[in-house]
């Protein structure tokens, strides 16, 4: 079973970039105004690249926070990321999706962390956002663990992913003719959300969307 968080909808909204209290009750982003300005969340006009979008730069203090939720297992910090998440224009979209989704971890590296960073992410954003009922795993890594995309080429990233992905078979039946949001935490060329996205639309699904939290640019 994956970990739980209910704490996420209680917490007191804090900038996920500094920890710093933000006293305004509701804000698109967790972002305190200094960290905003250190790395400025993307403006309408450049949130979606090559069909995806996407809310954060991958750098700053923001990218920094999540990088350490990530790596090191700082899961104190998976709230604000989730209200950061939660945010994006494409939850908030009515009519809303039928699943919400995610790419998932290689199997070996989930086992190694003890949880799937954007499994969690997704999930805790998904509720926060009113569609924790719609947030289902529908994909598995179809190799236990894949190459290492650090400090590759693009043309090598977007050559890796393909072909990796296989639908859990049991939620087939929830694909077919569903509209998707399928989300991702960081995006860089698009090549993994890509092969994810072919993979739910080969399985019978009517419409996929693809999201991140973050974009990196090459």
């Amino acid at each position: 079973m994956p970990p739980s968080y209910p704490e996420i909808a209680l917490i007191t909204p804090a900038c996920i970039g500094c920890a710093s209290i933000l006293h305004r009750p509701t804000v698109p982003l967790p972002l305190c105004a200094r960290c905003q300005a250190e790395s400025p969340p993307f403006t309408a006009d450049e949130r979606i690249v090559r069909g995806v979008e996407a809310l954060l730069p991958w750098t700053g203090p923001a990218a920094r926070a999540y990088a350490a939720y990530k790596l090191e297992g700082c899961l104190d910090l998976l709230g604000g990321l989730a209200r950061a998440l939660a945010g994006a224009p494409a939850l908030r979209r009515r009519p809303a999706y039928d699943l919400v989704t995610w790419v998932p971890a290689y199997a070996l590296r989930t086992l190694a962390r003890g949880f799937d960073p954007a499994a969690e992410l997704v999930r805790a954003a998904a509720r926060l956002s009113g569609h924790g009922r719609r947030s289902v795993g529908t994909l598995r890594r179809a190799s236990l663990v894949g190459p290492r995309q650090r400090g590759q080429s693009a043309a090598r990233r977007r050559r890796a992913p393909f072909g990796t992905f296989d639908v859990v078979p049991r939620r087939r039946p929830r694909i077919v003719g569903a509209t998707i949001l399928l989300c991702d935490d960081v995006v860089t060329t698009g090549a993994t959300l890509s092969a994810a996205r072919a993979c739910l639309l080969d399985a019978g699904a009517a419409r996929v969307d693809r999201l991140a939290l973050f974009r990196a640019d090459l």
